[in-house]
């Protein structure tokens, strides 16, 4: 099951993710953050953070779907763990101001 936590750069979505997980794990529950750049880095082929930040945003917009469909293939494939989806709905992309992710189907399953 994923549960996403979204909104703006800054907001405190990463702290509030790590301390659920750290909590979860200290009571053995099985909870873990995910986050969609780790599956794009490999969809895209790139090995760091920056070198993703260099991808044309039209060229990660295409990989997403991919993206998606991974991360859904692990969860199908372990169902007990609960994922934490730390998301942003938009993000300042320099040069051409904000981009806004819309809504996927799958974020509405």
């Amino acid at each position: 099951m994923f549960i996403k936590i979204g909104g703006v750069p800054g907001v405190g979505k990463t702290t509030v993710i790590s301390e659920i997980v750290e909590k979860s794990s200290q009571l053995g529950l099985p909870i873990v953050k995910v986050k969609g750049a780790e599956y794009l880095l490999d969809v895209l082929g790139v090995s760091t953070y920056e070198q993703l930040r260099q991808v044309p945003e039209q060229e990660r917009a295409q990989a997403r779907s991919e993206m998606y469909r991974r991360m859904y293939e692990d969860d199908r494939n372990d169902p007990s763990t609960i994922r934490l989806r730390d998301a942003h709905y938009s993000l300042w992309q320099d040069g051409s101001g904000f981009v806004n992710f819309p809504l996927l189907e799958e974020d509405k399953r």
